[in-house]
């Protein structure tokens, strides 16, 4: 080298090292995007599947649970929406009564609604005989509390409660049925209709 020139390092270096050293910066590149794009599509599925899995169990088909038109959200006790007493002579006071519980639950509403718990009697052969309906006792309470005590009638049907119930809020109830009197089955469903 001569006095006064420049030495270039650049030129002791061959060619095919600045290509090579491209190559890998450009896999590198493209492992950063094809990285990325794993992500996003590993983010997309998760948000998918929990939009799956949120909708599932928030319409899931609950044999126990009973929807009305509005979103009041009703829970039975039984998923028949009822139950069977094969004997009801065995319950012959309130205080030994049969007990049936559910819930309707209005926190998912904004606004009040009026609804209506209804009583019907049914029949099944199967069962022997059924007991006559004007023996058979009942109490309806609403969270604790009683809200009318009677005898079933002759009715097959019979409106126990017409509420209504505030937003945000949720009853509970429990229908005990008795006879101190009569003897045989007695079958029967609630019903919940809104208003």
């Amino acid at each position: 080298m001569k006095k006064g020139e420049i030495y270039n390092n650049y030129d002791l270096i061959d060619d095919d090292y600045f290509s090579e050293k491209e190559k890998e910066e450009e896999i590198k590149e493209r492992r950063k995007y094809i990285l990325l794009i794993i992500i996003i599509i590993l983010l997309l599925l998760l948000i998918f599947g929990f939009g799956i899995y949120f909708f599932k169990t928030k319409n899931k088909i609950n044999p126990s649970v009973n929807n009305t038109s509005s979103d009041l959200f009703v829970v039975h006790s039984k998923p028949e929406f009822g139950a069977t007493i094969s004997s009801l002579e065995s319950y012959s006071s309130k205080a030994s009564a049969f007990s049936y519980t559910f819930y309707i639950d209005n926190s998912s509403n904004k606004s009040d609604v009026w609804y209506s718990v209804t009583l019907e009697s049914l029949t099944d052969n199967s069962l022997g005989t059924k007991i006559d309906l004007e023996k058979v006792m009942y109490e309806i309470s609403n969270n604790n509390n009683p809200v009318f005590e009677g005898k079933l009638q002759n009715d097959a049907t019979v409106k126990l409660v017409k509420q209504k119930i505030l937003a945000g809020s949720k009853d509970n109830y429990e229908l005990k049925l008795w006879s101190n009197s009569g003897s045989g089955y007695y079958k029967f469903k609630v019903h919940i209709k809104e208003k």
